[in-house]
């Protein structure tokens, strides 16, 4: 069996050589005194390594940390949306339970609590929103006709104003 010359190889290599040498080996004593003489650059990469590890699980956490953001504006926005929808389609009833569960969301859920204060303007989005879009769900009970074109220019300017607003979620959650 021939010696193997182990400064040809490359650190990667070492690694995958020391996982598969048998203890017995000929070539074991080399390998260890080539260990030995890169310890340096062996140290340098694994440090890399460490530090690529650290990026890519701060870097998910940060995608994570958006994940939840944008779900929880999601959740904020049904609360927004839905109960001036519901209540404009003829569903007094329905309608009148949601807007008292989506006002008392608004008071108590924490969800809420965390946009008022990471977003200066939240509260006025949703308050002007909310109360607008019930108003006019209000009034077209009195033109169900025309209900919905009533509500499109109430849902297009509130989401816009809203979309605008959800751009500084990015500012929030870094």
């Amino acid at each position: 069996m021939s010696l193997v010359d182990y400064s040809k190889y490359t650190t990667d290599e070492l690694f995958d050589v020391k996982e598969n040498i048998s203890l017995t080996s000929p070539n074991y004593p080399l390998l260890l005194i080539e260990l030995a003489n890169r310890e340096k650059e062996i140290t340098a990469t694994q440090e890399t390594m460490d530090k690529r590890a650290i990026e890519l699980a701060n870097k998910v956490n940060q995608v994570g940390g958006k994940r939840s953001a944008v779900k929880l504006w999601m959740y904020t926005g049904a609360c927004l949306y839905l109960p001036p929808i519901i209540f404009s389609k003829g569903q007094v009833l329905y309608g009148t339970i949601v807007i008292v569960i989506a006002i008392l969301l608004y008071k108590f859920d924490p969800t809420f609590k965390i946009f008022k204060e990471g977003l200066p303007r939240y509260n006025d989005y949703f308050i002007i929103s909310f109360s607008s879009g019930v108003l006019l769900a209000i009034s077209s009970q009195f033109f169900e006709v025309h209900s919905g074109w009533l509500m499109i220019p109430w849902l297009f300017s509130s989401y816009i104003y809203g979309y605008i607003l959800a751009q500084e979620i990015d500012g929030t959650v870094e």
